[in-house]
């Protein structure tokens, strides 16, 4: 079983997690191998493109249809594996198998497959993304081991403390209002759950006549928080071009006619989460950081007119 990982997916793996990144593909083949054979697997192609994760269909001893994820094994590969098991398949691509310290997972294979972007127009898409998060179950989690929405946070602390003002983007002036906003979020959040944390348009499948919840990152807030990565997706396929208001707009009518949220409270955590979003970028070395940045400044000026 030998199968060639593409060079962008390589070079990706080593530029997010360095020398532990480094190690993972080496073992790569070998837990491949191992997992084969311990969990009765034929393993096919990997999806193309690989992101951060390795990923490939698999069938069973007994003809089952899977998919077999692989990462490196860190605390947030951990969170993913926590809130699968905590969702159970509701509303969520079902966890089947897991071997942590390898950083596995077994899941159901969904089919056709087909990710939310497959459904034409912003609208009917928003309406999709509202309905699923409409029926997904309140789940109370006791938290441990689980980042808080405050956790997070922190990333846009780490900007400031860590890299010089010449390495960040023009708009960083917004970097300050992001931070003070979603620290008062933080604070006045009353009832929290378990949520998915970066639910967007790549992240809900279509399985027969439903759609599911893959990837989740797992974070523990109220459950408005769960908009923000709708709001600043897909990455890179808004076109510039578009009337970024009516669309920005459109989106928050239809959240809020449909699931009751706040709007101001929808707002600032689009805002602040872009931002962070930006910031996680940047740490990471990925390309996204011009995107989410200069997202954040439209939803700044559509959002915040004359205030930020």
């Amino acid at each position: 079983m030998k199968f060639e990982l593409d060079a962008q997916f390589q070079e990706r793996i080593r530029t997010v997690f360095k020398e532990e990144g480094e190690a993972w593909l080496e073992k790569l083949p070998g837990m491949l191998k191992e997992l084969a054979k311990h969990w009765e697997l034929r393993l096919a192609e990997p999806i193309s493109p690989l992101a951060y994760h390795f990923v490939c269909p698999a069938e069973g001893a007994d003809g089952g249809a899977h998919m077999l994820k692989l990462g490196v094994p860190r605390q947030e590969l951990l969170n993913e594996i926590h809130t699968l098991e905590a969702y159970n398949g509701q509303g969520f691509v079902r966890l089947e198998r897991q071997e942590a310290e390898m950083g596995a997972m077994l899941l159901e294979r969904l089919e056709p497959g087909e990710s939310v972007l497959s459904v034409d127009g912003d609208r009917g898409q928003t309406h999709i993304f509202a309905q699923l998060l409409r029926q997904l179950p309140r789940i109370e989690s006791d938290a441990s081991g689980m980042p808080s929405t405050a956790d997070w946070g922190l990333g846009l602390k780490r900007i400031r403390d860590n890299f010089p003002s010449s390495a960040l983007p023009p708009n960083a002036r917004l970097f300050d209002a992001a931070e003070n906003i979603y620290m008062e979020m933080c604070e006045s959040q009353e009832a929290v759950f378990l949520l998915h944390g970066d639910l967007h348009h790549w992240n809900m499948l279509s399985s027969m006549d439903e759609w599911k919840a893959i990837d989740p990152q797992g974070v523990i807030a109220e459950s408005s928080f769960e908009v923000g990565a709708w709001m600043r997706n897909p990455v890179g396929r808004i076109p510039r071009d578009s009337n970024v208001k009516q669309l920005l707009n459109d989106r928050l009518a239809i959240l809020q006619e449909q699931l009751g949220f706040d709007p101001q409270r929808m707002r600032a955590w689009a805002f602040s989460q872009c931002v962070l979003a930006a910031c996680w970028s940047l740490e990471e070395g990925t390309e996204s950081l011009g995107f989410f940045a200069d997202w954040a400044e439209e939803m700044a000026e559509v959002y915040y007119p004359r205030q930020l």
